[in-house]
């Protein structure tokens, strides 16, 4: 269901069967107005039309594609007409409720949307809860079928829910999610994070996003799957500091470049440091951590690249060599809530020397602590796929953390 067109209106109408008058099955014929819904619920995503022409359970309508991505399941119901509004630029009706008449459409082609009168089609439950003190706000929602392999429509859906509702309420607060994505035969699918409020986006439409984006993931995947339903729960904070990047020094010099890259001499053993200085969104704060790391312990006298990462907890991913592909959904489904064990917190530092055979990397980071608050020892850890990578937790700090930067030593090793 990708790209996503703006044929799409989003609205409650507040419509039901009841209060509308139900028109049998034959009244289903060329000319008739029909409303295909991407996603149903409190907030409906759909796109009304025309149909061009009935053949027994056929039907044939717009006479343009909706969003012209081929074979879909879209449930579409007959509706009412309250108006048309005249124009020689774009004449174009207003629908009421529902009248009856359901169906699916099957297929959105290039010239017109096919659909079959009568079939129903198996919808995804999709239900969005913000927790704003003890009042709660929900969203429920549908999903076709057919969303099981991506699209656009969780984020259309979050932003207009988002703007219609809230507005600019949430601007300056974070907001905490937890999704839960449950998929048939396979463990739940869990995301946790806090949104950016440096964004462009509304902190709930981010949620929306990144709902969005994990079920494209997986649609990207290949791997043959079942959604079963989809939880969002969301949790407003205060005002927070959002900590990023204010400057990075190796031994008192910024790496300079497009690659970021400082060259040092040294011998096997040798440390120099890297000093990180954070800054608060207000440029009011600062806060400033040295990393010692050694130079790498060689046989024989070279020039080796350090490469060197630094990334908050909820934009660090180990890195997967494509060759070590493919693997398992299961697996996937694994690695993807392996990030959930991240802090937004946090500091997490990579340090990847780039070694030919023979060579043997030692003691490359020893333990900073940030200037300003207590000591911490770092927790430490090694990649799992790739022992030439080691990742180090840096201590915590007070707020969100929003880095993304990677730096290159090139270091010349005296070995005599």
């Amino acid at each position: 269901i990708s790209p996503i067109l703006p044929i799409f209106d989003a609205q409650n109408s507040g419509a039901t069967y009841d209060s509308c008058k139900q028109l049998a099955d034959k009244d289903l014929k060329a000319g008739s107005m029909i409303s295909v819904y991407a996603i149903r619920g409190d907030l409906p995503v759909y796109a009304s039309g025309t149909v061009t022409w009935r053949d027994g359970n056929h039907i044939y309508a717009f006479g343009h594609p909706l969003t012209g991505s081929g074979r879909v399941l879209f449930t579409f119901f007959q509706s009412r007409v309250v108006t048309t509004i005249q124009s020689l630029a774009h004449p174009f009706k207003i629908t009421g409720c529902p009248v009856g008449n359901e169906g699916a459409i099957i297929l959105d082609g290039s010239r017109e949307i096919v659909g079959i009168v009568g079939l129903q089609i198996k919808h995804i439950d999709f239900k969005f809860t913000l927790n704003i003190g003890s009042s709660t706000h929900t969203l429920n929602s549908q999903l076709p079928l057919s969303y099981n392999r991506g699209g656009s429509l969780i984020s259309v859906l979050g932003q207009r829910w988002s703007i219609r509702d809230f507005g600019n309420a949430f601007d300056g607060f974070p907001i905490y999610y937890h999704i839960r994505i449950k998929i048939n035969g396979q463990q739940d699918l869990v995301v946790n994070g806090l949104t950016n409020s440096n964004k462009r986006e509304t902190p709930i439409w981010q949620v929306f996003n990144v709902v969005n984006n994990t079920l494209n993931k997986l649609g990207a995947s290949g791997f043959q799957y079942d959604l079963s339903g989809i939880e969002v729960n969301a949790w407003p904070t205060g005002p927070i500091n959002i900590w990023s990047k204010e400057k990075i020094e190796v031994n008192g010099k910024e790496p300079s470049g497009v690659t970021n890259t400082i060259n040092l001499k040294g011998k096997p053993c040798d440390k120099f440091v890297v000093s990180l200085t954070l800054a608060n969104q207000d440029k009011i704060q600062f806060k400033k951590i040295d990393i010692p790391v050694a130079i790498p312990s060689i046989g024989k006298p070279k020039t080796t690249l350090l490469a060197i990462s630094m990334k908050g907890g909820l934009i660090f991913r180990h890195f997967v060599p494509l060759e070590k592909y493919p693997h398992t959904l299961d697996k996937l489904i694994a690695e993807i809530n392996s990030a959930i064990e991240n802090k937004f917190n946090q500091v997490y530092v990579k340090v990847a020397p780039r070694k030919e055979p023979g060579d043997t990397v030692t003691d490359k980071i020893s333990s900073p602590t940030w200037q300003d608050i207590d000591l911490s020892l770092l927790s430490r850890e090694y990649a799992t796929r790739n022992k030439e990578q080691e990742v180090f937790v840096l201590p915590a700090i007070d707020g969100l953390v929003n880095l993304k930067e990677e730096i290159t030593v090139m270091l010349e090793i005296d070995a005599s």
